[in-house]
Order: structure tokens, then sequence, then C-alpha cells
């Protein structure tokens, strides 16, 4: 055959073949150079080609990418194998609609896990519930709505994202108070310095209504009762706001607030006792003043000179006190008088006289009752029933709770965002108590399907 000349790939040489070698030839010479290009470059490795998953596959669920909203997670082997296949199969056709840019769809799939799935299923939601917050402010509200309530039965979900629930300028008050019970659920050893922070900020600004102040006090009692190492830096801060704050909400609630966290351990909490008493004649609000006289009375064995100085006060003042504050009066003096009967017998009849006349029927009423059983009745057996009422230790108030903290009503719904069931509302049904025949969710061929 012909002979034909060739420049070598490799070296640059020209080689001469025959025309049937060509082929052959080339073969190597491909060869050689992909050789010697490997040895050249020898950290180069080979790329492998991703493959396209597509949006709604079981095998992406389980998978994710940096910029996912759900986590792989070893556990779910362990926790799908107790669950039944059709159990499993919606719940890992749902891992991906978590990722969608529409907030319904997100808080509908909450709501399944929620209800049907294991933990580590809800884990993966927070994330995207936390997401979709970012929205318009009604949307947003509605979700934070469902966020409040999960938050409630598991803070350890949202614990992370505590920042993202800050309070933000130009966000209505209804989202506001919904944020603050949120941040006072997911406080903790770890976040509890910036959540307080937060809090105290929020006092500062009061141009968004009493309301919010009053939920920010609020907020500010429930961290020292979820937290008790807390509870001294909540008093001195809620003192300090009693004491210098002219703003009677401001005061008023701090007061109440107080006294819920001096009700846990009183005997700690003297001096806070002593403190309120001083500065009763500088509060205003009828709610600081009922609430100061009672922590008062309640605790006179603690305050044994305090107490027969305030009911002094008190008497002075008590023709222009709020029905509220006058009750407080007549149960202090009721205390008094059975404890020290020589001291204050003269100052609680006085008061008596003065509750005689007052306008207020329930006043006069208790009064008069007050009048018979302790200064004019003769029966022991009266007197001392009723020395054990009015002496009788008083049990803790239950922790206030927030807006959305009982599960009442089915989250992400109407009913549960209004506070009352309305017309439609379907509640989940119990589980059975048997395990239904998986046969029942085969699908039923009719005539027609041949």
């Amino acid at each position: 055959g012909e002979y034909v000349n060739l420049g070598c790939m490799s070296c640059g040489r020209m080689v001469v073949v025959k025309d049937k070698d060509i082929q052959c030839t080339l073969e190597e010479e491909l060869a050689i150079q992909k050789q010697l290009e490997e040895a050249a470059n020898p950290n180069t490795k080979k790329k492998k080609k991703k493959k396209k998953k597509g949006f709604y596959s079981d095998s992406d669920s389980s998978s994710s990418s940096s910029g996912s909203d759900s986590d792989s997670d070893d556990d779910d082997g362990k926790d799908d194998d107790d669950l039944d296949p059709d159990h499993t199969l919606i719940l890992s056709s749902s891992l991906p609609l978590l990722r969608s840019r529409n907030a319904g769809v997100v808080v509908a799939v909450v709501t399944l896990f929620h209800y049907l799935a294991p933990h580590s299923y809800l884990e993966k939601a927070s994330k995207s519930l936390v997401r979709v917050i970012k929205t318009y402010r009604e949307t947003q509200y509605l979700v934070l709505t469902n966020v409040c309530t999960l938050v409630h039965s598991r803070p350890s979900l949202f614990e992370a994202y505590a920042k993202e629930f800050f309070l933000r300028s130009a966000e209505p008050t209804c989202t506001a108070l919904v944020k603050l019970d949120i941040l006072a659920n997911l406080v903790n050893d770890g976040n509890a310095t910036l959540i307080l922070k937060e809090f105290n900020a929020y006092l500062k600004d009061t141009s968004k209504g009493e309301a919010l102040v009053q939920s920010t006090i609020q907020a500010i009692g429930r961290c020292a009762g979820r937290l008790p190492s807390l509870t001294e830096s909540c008093l001195r801060g809620l003192m300090s706001v009693i004491s210098t704050n002219k703003n009677e909400a401001m005061v008023s609630e701090s007061v109440v607030v107080v006294r819920g966290l001096v009700q846990r351990d009183p005997q700690k909490h003297v001096k806070v006792i002593k403190t309120l008493a001083k500065l009763l004649p500088t509060m205003k609000d009828a709610r600081a003043r009922a609430s100061t006289v009672w922590l008062v009375g309640q605790y006179r064995d603690l305050v044994p000179k305090v107490a027969p100085d305030t009911l002094r006060k008190l008497a002075q003042s008590f023709k222009g006190e709020q029905p509220a504050v006058k009750i407080q009066s007549l149960n202090l003096g009721a205390k008094l008088m059975l404890k020290e009967p020589e001291k204050c017998a003269g100052i609680f009849g006085y008061i008596l006289d003065l509750a005689k006349y007052d306008m207020d029927f329930d006043i006069r009423d208790k009064a008069r009752m007050l009048r018979c059983v302790l200064l004019e009745s003769q029966c022991r057996e009266i007197r001392d029933g009723h020395s054990s009422l009015f002496l009788s230790d008083r049990e803790s108030s239950p922790e206030v709770g927030g807006m959305f903290d009982q599960a009442d009503f089915r989250i992400n719904t109407l009913s549960h965002v209004v506070g009352h069931s309305v017309t439609g509302y379907e509640p989940i049904p119990d589980f059975s108590d048997d395990v239904p025949d998986t046969s029942i969710r085969d699908p039923v061929l009719t005539k027609e399907d041949g």
C-alpha cells in the first residue's frame, strides 16, 4: 500500500507508516498522550458526573445539599423501621416539600410531622419553618402562631434560631407579642443573657404602647420561672423599674411579676418585700398597690415591723383607695388582728368603720363579716376557724402562660388562631387502639376498571 508521513503526537517526530496501520497508530499515540498528561499532573482527579435527581424523587428526600432546608439524619432508618410502609411513604414523600417557597405548603408539612412523624422529622422541618417567617406580615403572624404552639411542647426544635424571633422596629404589635411568647419559652442557660438583654432594650422603648411593655415584663417573669438561676437578676431589674420608672403600666406589671417570683422563695427575698412596702406611697396603680399589700399580709411574719406600719398608712388613704386595695387592706388588718390584737385593734376598727359606709357593697359586706367574727363574736370555734382561713399559707401561683400555649385546637387552623371553635373545625381523632389491616388502603377496583 501507500506510505504516509504522520507527526508523532507525543514527541513531534515524523513517523512513516503504511495506510493500513494508520488507525492503529493513532490509537496508540492517543494512549501515549494521555499517559504523559497524567504523569505530568499527578494531582488531577477524575471528575464524577453528578446524577440529576428529580425534585420529588425518593432518593432526594434522604439527602440534601448545603443550601437545602432538610439535613440528612442517620437515625431516620431506625425510626422508619418501626413505622408501617405506607406511613413511611407519606413522610418521606413530604420531605421535599419543605423546600417550597409557599409558607402554606411548609406549615402543612410541619403539621403532618407534628401529629404523625417521629421527632427526627420535625428537627428537619424547624429550619424550613423559620425560613418562611420572613414573609408578608399577615402570613408571618399565622406562621408564628403555629411556631408558638410547637415551642411550648418542643422548645429544643427552635433554640438554635432564637435570634430569628427578635422584634423588629416595623412589626405590628400582634406579631411582637407572639414573638415575645416564643422567646420566653426558648430561654436556656446558653442564650439567657442574650434574650434578657433584648428584653431590657424593649423596656426602654415605650413607643409601641403599654401592651408590648407589659408583655415584655411578663416574659421576663416566665424566663425566671423556667430558669431559677435567673431569678435574682430578674428581680434586680424589675425592682429598678419599680423604683425609678414613672410609667404606671410598667410599675404595675413589674410588681405583679415580682410578687410571683417572691412567692417561690419568700424567706430569701425579705428585702424585696420591705422595699415594696417602702415604695407603696409612690405607687399609683391599684394592681401594684394591691399586690404589695397582699405580699406584706401574706408574709407578715417575715416583716413583723413593716406590716403594722403598712396598715397604718393604708388607714390614712383608705377613703380614696380603689376597691381592690380596700379588700387587701381589710385582709391585712384581719391577719394582724389575729396575730397581734393588742397592737392593731384600734387601727383595724377604724378601717372597719370606714368600710361600713363604702359605696362598694362587697367591701361593706366583708367589713360587716370581719367585725362580727373578729371583734364581736365570743365563740372561740368560729374565731379559730377564721384564723386558719386567713393565716393559712398559700401556694405560689402557677406560671402565667402565653398566647398560644394550650393545644386545645389543631395547629394550622383558623380555630387555633382565633382561640375558639369555628364552623367546620374538625379536631385530630385519637389513634386507634388496634392496628388496622393494611389491606384497607388497597385501591378498590370497580367493574369499569375491568
